[in-house]
């Protein structure tokens, strides 16, 4: 119970650590408004004029997912905007750094076992950054 306690409380932090209304702009820049959903992707400022703002989502593994035994889990992100090329790097609550690359794949066996929440970070060529959150569970 004190671990899903916790994982809440973390979750909580990185939504309110952007708390910007779907329907508002940022102060600079015209910075596009960050989607806080759990699972979804969040834009970033972008100070070229006229460029779509830097976009980041985690299309695998789904929120919510179990990783158990020799089942291998799947990481698998997208990002859009912003100015190309693009850098990733993968990290977990529990484990921390998970890798730098767009894709890729680990085995339950490789991580520690426990409720985990990813965060995907994106940059572009330009230093701009966006962010993405997902949680699996591996027993």
């Amino acid at each position: 119970m004190a671990k899903v306690v916790m994982v809440l409380i973390c979750l909580l932090a990185l939504v309110c650590a952007g708390c910007v209304s779907n329907n508002e702009k940022g102060p600079a820049n015209d910075e596009a408004p960050a989607n806080d959903e759990v699972g979804q992707g969040a834009k970033a400022a972008s100070n070229a004029p006229g460029a779509s703002p830097l976009s980041a989502k985690i299309i695998s593994p789904g929120i919510g997912s179990i990783f158990s035994g020799d089942k291998t889990a799947s990481f698998d992100a997208s990002a859009s905007g912003g100015t190309e090329p693009y850098s990733y790097r993968w990290s977990s609550s529990i484990i921390g750094p998970l890798s730098e690359s767009k894709s890729f794949t680990m085995k339950p066996s490789q991580l520690k076992a426990g409720d985990h929440t990813v965060i995907l970070t994106v940059t572009d060529a330009n230093g701009e950054s966006a962010q993405a959150t997902t949680n699996f569970q591996v027993i």
